[in-house]
């Protein structure tokens, strides 16, 4: 029983205290997506209407020959606009029936140097166990408490 403690608290001492670390530097990749997003507007109200100008058009009599009469119509500019778009329609009772807006958006992750310590194998430690040696030509047993060189098989 005191061998297996031996051993396990010298396994532990050897991995704690013996083990330096080293950094790496991995360096992470950024990604951009680039996507346009659709954004449709259907009967959109004017912001502001201006009369231009006023057109003159003939229209003929077809009961009596050579009667014409002249309507005068106005000429609209209205302007369409919010945050994401402006759109500007000329002529005689203008509207503006749908408009489609493609906005450009960018989302890139975050571009960071990530270092990752690495662990040495070979280290010095204290070592504790239960150890054998030979006096006499004989071989005995006894407790061994001392500092030695170490190689780690696994790492916590």
């Amino acid at each position: 029983m005191i061998l297996l403690v031996s051993v396990c608290a010298g396994f532990i001492c050897g991995v704690k205290y013996s083990v330096e670390f080293h950094g790496r530097e991995l360096n992470v990749k950024a990604d951009t997506l680039i996507m346009h997003d659709t954004v449709l507007y259907e009967r959109p109200v004017p912001m502001e209407i201006r009369t231009v100008d006023t057109l003159m058009i003939a229209v003929v009599d077809t009961v009596v020959l050579h009667d014409t009469s002249y309507v005068m119509l106005p000429m609209q500019q209205r302007v369409y606009c919010d945050s994401t778009y402006r759109a500007v329609v000329s002529g005689y009772k203008p509207a503006l029936d749908t408009i489609s807006v493609y906005p450009l958006r960018q989302y890139i992750t975050t571009v960071r140097t990530v270092s990752v310590p690495l662990r040495k194998r070979w280290g010095i430690g204290v070592h504790a166990g239960y150890g054998i040696y030979m006096k006499d030509n004989a071989i005995n047993h006894a407790p061994y408490v001392g500092v030695g060189l170490s190689y780690n098989f696994m790492t916590f």
